[in-house]
């Protein structure tokens, strides 16, 4: 129970971040962005949401998710094949 709330956490986060993130990129033309540090933030969940063994989206994904509303759920808990 306790793994499962902690996966969809990590995944929220994950999404959360990452929409975040291209969201800034998108707008970098305009200049420095102020805030949090959303690269640093995104790698952190990003590292975990691999860890639990998702395949992560690329950073063009989440430039065209998070800055122009791109369709980013199809990719999001995709499972890794080795």
């Amino acid at each position: 129970m306790i793994k499962k709330l902690w996966e969809k956490f990590v995944v929220w986060r994950y999404i959360k971040s990452g929409l975040c993130m291209g969201d800034m990129h998108s707008y970098s033309y305009m200049g420095e962005s102020v805030g949090p540090d959303w690269d640093k933030i995104h790698a952190k969940w990003k590292a975990r949401y691999i860890k639990l063994g998702y395949h992560p989206l690329t950073n063009e994904q989440w430039q065209l998710a998070g800055g122009y509303g791109e369709e980013y759920k199809t990719y999001i808990r995709i499972k890794k094949i080795y």
